[in-house]
């Protein structure tokens, strides 16, 4: 969980042939858009939802947790053993993984030794999300998208960038999709 891209990686080279499943969780999602990341086949899906509901998420998961930055809450008991801290979070009692040396790869050892003595994942919901627009896509299909603008297929776009905040009363992103007409 969190938004270090590169943790990711270097944690999925060592986990490769180990018969463990990589999960993502929260603004970690965008990592299954990138071609880059298409190679790790044990990278399985995107666990869970925002970053706020992390204590209901990780309680569910039943794997070990690494949390690569911040947007940390409070650890709650049912996965205080299985959760890890890198980069700049950190958190009273959670085992931190050191920073990188020399231009090493981090050691998530630690991580991996205590996935394997982990339950697999609860099943929260299944499906798929679209998503993986970035330059290149959007570019290749330019011709088709000013195509679908010209002949009125095409009327408004709406980008939205951001998260709810924790409280329910933050609920800002989530009330303006919901506003959008279909």
């Amino acid at each position: 969980s969190g938004h270090d891209l590169r943790d990711l990686e270097e944690l999925l080279e060592q986990t490769k042939g180990s018969g463990l499943d990589v999960y993502t969780h929260g603004e970690m999602l965008p990592a299954h858009y990138y071609p880059l990341f298409k190679k790790y086949p044990h990278l399985r899906g995107n666990y869970g939802g925002a970053w706020h509901t992390q204590q209901k998420d990780f309680s569910a998961f039943g794997g070990a947790i690494l949390m690569t930055t911040n947007c940390l809450v409070p650890v709650l008991d049912p996965y205080r053993d299985r959760i890890f801290t890198t980069g700049v979070v950190g958190y009273p009692g959670v085992p931190h993984i050191a920073d990188r040396v020399n231009g090493k790869p981090k050691d998530f050892s630690p991580v991996i030794e205590r996935a394997k003595w982990c339950s697999p994942p609860k099943k929260l919901e299944e499906g798929e999300i679209v998503g993986g627009f970035a330059h290149d896509q959007v570019m290749a299909l330019k011709d088709k998208v000013i195509a679908a603008i010209k002949s009125g297929r095409i009327r408004k776009f709406v980008v939205m960038a951001g998260c709810d905040g924790r409280h329910a009363t933050r609920d800002y992103y989530t009330k303006l999709a919901r506003m959008l007409p279909d």
